[in-house]
């Protein structure tokens, strides 16, 4: 990782001549870099990413933009993602002051570099015009680079010792949340291509990720129910489900969907959230309000068979649940920032995107993710783009 990213710092300087050309190197260098935890140490490390390095060559530019007296355009609603923020450092300044720092306490500030790197993001996107058809292009882009990593991971380049990452056909990156966005985007504002859709798809499948495959289909429901009947809908839909059914039968998904139905729903939930029972039986009134605090660790007991892993995490796999243990009632400011910076206005759009991300943080801390940045990323490019009809 230490070699990537002083590679990356070094050459994101060659782009600063220009903001469009700084904004192109800083989103294809998104869509290209590998961002998967398959990786481990190339693109994370004692809980630095990559992207955290292009995070600070954005502040940089940025700096310079405004100490050279350039415009610079501000989407207003960034601010309500300062919420969730502020929240992180005030919790976290009591964190210093009343407890001994750990390096996996201190991962609870992800969630802030997380929300950092979306607003900085969104700065850089400001006013530069992007249409329908670069859309499709960097989903074409993202559905390559997903094949070809994934091909990487199955030739076992990048060794690992940890058999939760064995070498298999599967990629979960930022990438994968980027289609998914795109399917939203595509359905709920009726721009259907059939090409683009099944790439998309397909890196959903490559992702073998049950979550992310259900709420895939909301938008698609919507837009099935909302327009009228077409004989488009019927090749779309008959499309999926032979693509589903082709790349279901006999993959590593489907056994993942085997085997949660073979373990029950209620039993797969109880196991899966386990760390957080253990933590409710020792909650005070106090704790119920404002939670255990930035920094509270959860003791993962399936960790233990993995090999060169902490059987203590910062977080656990639902935003919900690990936001109240550690910040208690003032957790529901991450929603509401969440939801308050994807607002324009209210129509199916608007609901399509708060029904997933509060779905995926059921089962997933997305704030604590690099991949599911994919999701924001596109979501920045829709906004003010140039459309054809």
């Amino acid at each position: 990782m230490i070699y990537l990213s002083l590679v990356l710092f070094i050459c994101s300087f060659f782009f600063m001549r220009s903001k469009k050309v700084f904004f192109y190197f800083c989103l294809y260098t998104i869509l290209v870099l590998p961002s998967s935890l398959q990786f481990g140490d190339l693109i994370y490390k004692n809980g630095v990413y990559w992207f955290d390095i292009l995070s600070i060559v954005m502040i940089i530019f940025c700096m310079l933009q405004y100490f050279f007296g350039q415009r610079v355009k501000v989407n207003k609603n960034i601010f309500y993602l300062f919420l969730p923020i502020l929240v992180i450092i005030l919790y976290s300044f009591f964190y210093f002051i009343t407890t001994d720092m750990s390096l996996e306490g201190l991962k609870d500030f992800r969630p802030l570099l997380y929300l950092l790197f979306v607003i900085l993001f969104s700065i850089l996107r400001g006013d530069i015009t992007i249409d329908d058809y670069d859309l499709e292009r960097f989903i074409f882009i993202s559905f390559l680079l997903v094949v070809f990593w994934s091909i990487i991971l199955v030739a076992d380049i990048f060794n690992t010792d940890d058999l939760f990452y064995k070498s298999t056909f599967r990629y979960l990156g930022i990438q994968t949340y980027f289609c998914l966005f795109y399917l939203l985007y595509a359905f709920s504002n009726n721009k259907i291509s059939i090409k683009t859709m099944l790439l998309a798809y397909i890196v959903l499948f490559i992702s073998s990720s049950r979550m992310l495959l259900l709420v895939s289909l909301i938008p698609f429901l919507m837009w099935w129910c909302v327009n009228n009947f077409t004989y488009k809908k019927i090749f779309t839909l008959f499309i999926i489900v032979c693509l589903m059914l082709f790349v279901l039968y006999n993959t590593v998904i489907f056994e993942r969907f085997e085997d949660l139905y073979n373990q029950g729903f209620l039993s797969f939930f109880a196991n899966r959230f386990s760390p957080v029972f253990d933590k409710t039986e020792s909650m005070t009134s106090y704790n119920y309000i404002f939670g255990f605090g930035f920094g509270e660790l959860f003791y993962i007991p399936w960790f233990k068979n993995r090999v060169n892993i902490n059987n203590y995490s910062v977080q656990i796999d639902s935003g919900y649940l690990n936001f109240y243990i550690k910040y208690g009632l003032f957790s529901i400011v991450f929603f509401i920032g969440c939801l308050g910076f994807f607002f324009q206005k209210l129509n199916r759009h608007f609901i399509c995107i708060s029904l997933i991300f509060l779905m995926l943080l059921v089962t997933s801390s997305l704030y604590y993710h690099m991949a599911s940045l994919g999701f924001y990323i596109f979501y920045i490019l829709t906004l003010n783009r140039r459309t054809y009809e």
